[in-house]
């Protein structure tokens, strides 16, 4: 599947990898993003290894464990009062 395909692109439809000129230097950079290690969850294909480039060098790169969806969230889940309880310092 290509970038045009997928549906996790950010920006507008079919602009991966995204263009941009630096407004220092001038020059053109692009960053870009691949999904692999899809697996089936609930009904969607999930990528598990998502890695991210800017101008063709690895910069990021994520490794989901598991992923959960239409989850109940409590009430309050987007609190920051909560939140701040939730992180462990």
């Amino acid at each position: 599947m290509d970038c045009a395909e997928h549906p996790l692109i950010h920006g507008k439809a079919g602009s991966c990898p995204s263009n941009w000129r630096d407004p220092v230097y001038k020059d053109m950079n692009t960053d870009a993003e691949e999904y692999d290690d899809y697996h089936t969850l609930d009904g969607f294909p999930t990528p598990f290894t998502i890695t991210r480039f800017k101008n063709d060098d690895m910069t990021r790169q994520y490794f989901l464990v598991h992923v959960k969806y239409n989850q109940d969230l409590p009430a309050d889940f987007w609190s920051v009062e909560t939140a701040e309880r939730r992180i462990k310092k």
